[in-house]
């Protein structure tokens, strides 16, 4: 199977790389910076290096187009590929969790399409390669696109399921809770160990096995089992201590701090907590 990949960054290079080693056929990249296309191929083992002038010529050769930009040049994107002219049995993927494959239909064909997420951060190209193999994948599409999207990853040896596409905003809030907002949360602990005069690397990686420790935790347990903590213990003292000291030391993370107290309340269900948290 011929695959033509429309974006060159962490995400399509690394899963390039994979279809290659599956045995698919990397025609080549488009980007509009040519070095960076250069560098995608080099990893990706073959393929040419598209621009808008040369790439039309080589869609209707694909039998597989995907689509790996930001979310907001995909329908641009899926309109260079269009105007291409896409062979009749040729598939249309792009790799975002938020948007639907709606926005990969060209007016007047009849190919499928699809959208292929994986439920995975990459931050680079090795860890792509490492990490894509071990996601789980979302798809959803048009009945054609669907069917042939099981059949790749299938092919490819991955774990997926299936989604409406009217959930598709609600599963990507998901996964930003999930693994952005953690960020978030750890970069705000960093913080307030700078407060404390301890900004030192080796309490830095102490914070970071807390929050492995933590994760371990929920892989054999639901959430609401896995919790520790004051808020687990119905230790009001220590909680008030906590905001006490966020007034004094940090007051611009008191909110945050009330927010998911309340939230984290609420999951393990305790009213006298909820009702402090609202005061």
């Amino acid at each position: 199977m011929n695959v033509l990949i429309l974006g060159s960054g962490r995400v399509g290079t690394a899963f390039g790389y994979i279809l290659r080693k599956k045995g698919y056929r990397i025609l080549g990249v488009y980007n509009r910076h040519r070095e960076t296309g250069l560098r995608a191929l080099e990893r990706i083992g073959e393929g040419t290096v598209y621009d808008r002038e040369s790439l039309p010529a080589a869609v209707p050769v694909a039998d597989l187009i995907i689509i790996t930009t930001p979310d907001r040049v995909i329908k641009e994107t899926a309109g260079l590929a269009g105007s291409g002219g896409p062979h009749s049995d040729a598939y249309l993927m792009h790799m975002s969790g938020l948007l639907d494959s709606e926005i990969l239909k060209i007016p007047g064909w009849e190919g499928g399409v699809f959208s292929f997420h994986p439920l995975q951060a990459i931050a680079g190209f090795t860890e792509g390669i490492k990490l894509l193999p071990e996601a789980l994948f979302t798809i959803e599409g048009n009945e054609k696109g669907e069917r042939f999207a099981g059949e790749l990853a299938r092919s490819l040896g991955l774990k997926y399921l299936v989604i409406k596409k009217e959930y598709k905003p609600l599963y990507h809030a998901a996964a930003v809770i999930a693994s952005n907002y953690l960020v978030t949360l750890v970069g705000n602990s960093f913080r307030l160990l700078r407060k404390a005069g301890m900004d030192r690397e080796e309490v830095r990686k102490g914070l970071l096995r807390l929050v492995k420790g933590t994760l371990e935790n929920l892989e054999q347990m639901a959430p609401d089992e896995a919790l520790t903590g004051p808020i687990a213990r119905g230790d009001l003292e220590t909680i008030g201590k906590h905001r006490q000291a966020l007034t004094d030391y940090a007051p611009e993370l008191g909110e945050l701090y009330r927010l998911l107290g309340w939230y984290t309340a609420e999951m393990i269900n305790n009213e006298e907590i909820k009702q402090y948290f609202e005061s």
